[in-house]
This record gives C-alpha cells, structure tokens and sequence, in this order.
C-alpha cells in the first residue's frame, strides 16, 4: 500500500474511534482512490459502510471483493448479508448459495440463507438450513434459537421438538437468556412451573427485547 493511502486510512480509522462515520467513509474513498485494488482497502470499506446503515454502499464494496477474490466464500457471505439488509433478496439468495456451495460446513451462511428463504415465504426450506446448522454445533445458542423460533411457530409438535435442543444449549451454556426465553415458550402449554423458571431467568438479560418479552410471558403464564 502507498504510504499516502496508508495515511488515509489511519485518518479514517481516527475519525472512527470519534464516531465521525462518514467523514471514515470519506476519507478511505481517497485511500481507495489511490489503491484501487487494495484488498484489505475494500474489506474497510465494507466495515465502515454497513456499521454506517449503508448497505447499497456496502454492496458495491461486496463487489468489488469478489472481483478481487472471486473463490471467496467469505466475500460471498458478505455480499449476501448486503443484498439482504438492502432488501435484494434475490441477489442475496444467489450470492448466499455460493457462500454455502464454496463453505458446505458453514452454520452462519446456513443461518443467513434461512433469513432469506423466511423472506421469500419458504419457511420448511428455512427450517431444514437450521437443522442442518443445528446438526453442526448442536449446542452452539444462535443457531439453535433461530431453529427454536421456527418450531415453536408450527404449533404443539414443534415446540415439543424444540425443547430438547434448548434444554441441550442450556446445559452447555446456562446463562443463555435467550435460549431460556425459547425454553419457557416452547413448554407454556405443557409444563407452566417449568416455563415460568427459565422466564424469570430470561427477565435478567441485557437484551432489553428479550427481557420485555420474558416479562410479558409471565404475566400471561401468572394470569
């Protein structure tokens, strides 16, 4: 990298820790500037443009990733995760596919690809993208509370399904409040004692959406 883009992107990166966002973006677009072809240039960019809410921006520099790396399969989730915060959903469903085809054992591009089926109306597809992340890291919390959401919106038998698998979660990493908010839904039909626990658990996350919904719960499981 020349020494003047260098320059350029240790000043982007200063306005950044200022929570100068766009004046970041600014000056990186003179990095790249002067070093087009600059990888790890591009990678910033990427960065700067999503934490800035920019994912038409963030696209373009999706783009020009995989012009420069084109067998990357994390440049290809990249442009997904843009195309889908931008609300291409088509695009994300293609570049996703070739995430997953290029990182056949990834449980965050399957995690990413259930969002897009979900969007697309597709909700078995969706389901079958997190059992296979779940088979994957069976007691990793993300991809089993997505799958946990999924089954517990397909009514009594799903919920009977989902409950293993948080109960798993839970044994592995017991402070998961959002896999004890999961839990207590998917038992307040059969076991109100036992959702009523794990919803109070749930009321002490930082997830102040999670804690909200906890105490909602409770006062439906109390009523």
């Amino acid at each position: 990298m020349k020494a003047a883009a260098r320059r350029l992107l240790q000043q982007s990166h200063a306005h950044l820790e200022k929570g100068e966002v766009g004046r970041a973006v600014h000056v990186l677009k003179e990095a790249l500037g002067l070093e087009p072809e600059d990888l790890s240039l591009w990678e910033e960019m990427y960065r700067l443009c999503m934490l800035a809410g920019s994912p038409r921006s963030a696209l373009f520099a999706s783009a020009e990733l995989r012009r420069l790396a084109p067998h990357s399969a994390d440049f290809a989730y990249r442009h997904g995760i843009a195309a889908l915060a931008d609300g291409q959903v088509e695009e994300a469903l293609a570049a996703l596919g070739d995430a997953l085809a290029r990182a056949p054992d990834s449980v965050e591009v399957r995690r990413a690809l259930a969002q897009v089926h979900g969007a697309l109306g597709e909700p078995a597809r969706a389901l079958a993208l997190l059992e296979e992340a779940v088979a994957l890291r069976p007691t990793e919390p993300d991809p089993v509370n997505d799958c946990a959401v999924l089954l517990c919106q397909q009514g009594v038998e799903g919920k009977r399904r989902a409950v293993p698998l948080l109960q798993r979660v839970l044994t592995a990493h017991p402070q998961c409040t959002p896999a004890h908010l999961n839990l207590a839904l998917a038992l307040a039909d059969t076991d109100v004692a036992a959702a009523r626990a794990h919803a109070q658990q749930a009321t002490r996350s930082d997830d102040v959406d999670v804690a909200a919904q906890a105490r909602r719960l409770l006062a439906t499981l109390s009523a």
